[in-house]
């Protein structure tokens, strides 16, 4: 009994789809990092614009407890910036970015500590 094992033989035609990616050149690599800095520039100043507008309005109408919608809708926003901000990392890379793990509001909560949840995650 011969108990040996036979590996099929590689095919001598190459694909597209089974050639190993290939590195983008110089001018390649330079034009991502360009459109990734420009795009950058631009995302922050608007970002910083509003989240500082956001947050200076909100603690200013707290006083009257509309800030309170103003502040959850900042953070909102600001969340909402820095998930555009890793997919921007994941096409200039071409890797993943882990996700973050955003505090939940436990089941059975009020509406008032589900709608307070994004104020009291440190990771906001």
């Amino acid at each position: 009994m011969d108990h040996t094992l036979t590996l099929p033989r590689p095919s001598t035609t190459s694909s597209a789809a089974e050639e190993p990616a290939r590195r983008p050149g110089l001018l390649g690599r330079l034009g991502r990092a360009t459109a990734y800095v420009v795009s950058g520039f631009v995302l922050g100043v608007v970002g910083f614009s509003v989240v500082l507008v956001g947050l200076t309005a909100g603690v200013g109408l707290l006083v009257v407890w509309v800030g309170l919608a103003v502040l959850v809708g900042t953070v909102l926003v600001a969340r909402g910036l820095a998930r555009l901000e890793r997919h921007r990392l994941v096409v200039l890379q071409g890797r993943d970015v882990p996700a973050p793990s955003y505090a939940v509001a436990p089941d059975g909560a009020g509406a008032l500590r589900r709608f307070l949840t994004p104020l009291r995650d440190p990771q906001s």
